[in-house]
């Protein structure tokens, strides 16, 4: 069964519910997210030997993070040569003003189509039957 913005709503109870909610994202990518809050300046092999999760499974979910922009990475030179990725979470307050930002524009964009309803339903939408 799909979920509705409504039975969503009814499971927020958390900010991490938030963030699966907002960012379309798995437990596992919230828990990464955690963990980078609070050690930081991990790479992907450490963040998967943190979980329990092979470094394949942690370099997805920081590239999920990162698509997201909850996530970021600094390269670091090897002495040796070569080099590797530190990854940090987003400053929390950054990410809250994110947030912020998406409910004034989804508060906006559910007023607009308010306004509008019924008006925008089309009469021959699929579904649509006429009541004699």
């Amino acid at each position: 069964m799909a979920k509705t913005p409504i039975s969503i709503m009814a499971h927020l109870e958390h900010c991490e519910d938030l963030l699966q909610c907002v960012y379309n994202l798995t437990p596992c990518e919230v828990q990464v997210y955690r963990l980078l809050l609070k050690e930081g300046g991990l790479t992907a092999n450490e963040v998967g030997e943190r979980l329990g999760r092979s470094s394949n499974s942690a370099y997805r979910f920081l590239r999920s993070l990162q698509s997201s922009k909850l996530v970021y990475k600094k390269q670091r030179n090897r002495k040796e040569g070569g080099y590797y990725y530190l990854y940090y979470s987003e400053d929390p307050e950054e990410v809250r003003a994110r947030l912020n930002q998406f409910k004034e524009e989804w508060n906006v964009r559910i007023e607009e189509l308010i306004l509008e309803f019924p008006r925008d339903i089309p009469d021959d939408a699929p579904g649509m039957t006429q009541r004699a």
